[in-house]
C-alpha cells in the first residue's frame, strides 16, 4: 500500500466575539424562564430570552428605591 502524500490542514477554530461583555450565568427555574420569555414576546418588538432579562434589570435598577422601614 502507498503511503498518503497529502497533508491534513486543520483551521484554528476561534470563538467568535459577539459583544464585549463578559458571559454571566444565573439560574433561573423553569417557571421564570416561562415567565420572562411570555413578558419578551409581549414587547415591541418582541424580545429573545436574553434580551428580555438585560430589560428587566435595568428596570429593576431605574425603578425608585422602597422606603426604608421604621424599626
Amino acid at each position: 500500500m502507498r503511503k498518503s502524500t497529502s497533508v491534513i490542514h486543520q483551521t484554528e477554530k476561534k470563538a467568535r466575539r459577539v459583544g464585549h461583555d463578559p458571559v454571566t450565568a444565573i439560574r433561573l427555574s423553569p417557571d421564570m424562564i416561562e415567565r420572562i420569555e411570555t413578558w419578551g414576546a409581549t414587547q415591541s418588538p418582541p424580545l429573545g430570552r436574553s434580551e428580555a432579562i438585560r430589560e428587566l434589570l435595568e428596570r429593576g435598577l431605574q425603578a425608585p428605591k422602597p422606603k426604608a422601614k421604621k424599626a
